[in-house]
């Protein structure tokens, strides 16, 4: 299968495929940003530069855990549909 009817064949997954990884992209820079600021200021001045709701230390590192479990999640997917594409591949060749 070439590349041109793999992709018109799965049309729909990767195009989830690329919004997961434009959405990571957004979100790897705040979560960059946030460790950053983690880091380098007071916690208090850290978390009002990224939630308007007053949180604990604690809260704020579960935030971004969750945060970057959606990137690990949505990076997983692209990663499942690019998998599919190497399957097709290694087909072809048989």
């Amino acid at each position: 299968m070439t590349k041109d009817e793999f992709f018109a064949k799965h049309q729909l997954e990767g195009s989830l495929a690329i919004l997961d990884l434009d959405a990571n992209d957004d979100q790897s820079e705040f979560c960059y940003n946030a460790l950053l600021y983690y880091r380098e200021y007071p916690l208090d001045e850290c978390i009002a530069l990224f939630s308007e709701e007053k949180m604990s230390e604690k809260e704020f590192v579960e935030w971004m855990l969750d945060e970057l479990n959606w990137i690990i999640q949505r990076a997983k997917n692209a990663k499942r549909f690019i998998k599919k594409r190497q399957k097709t591949m290694q087909e072809d060749t048989m």
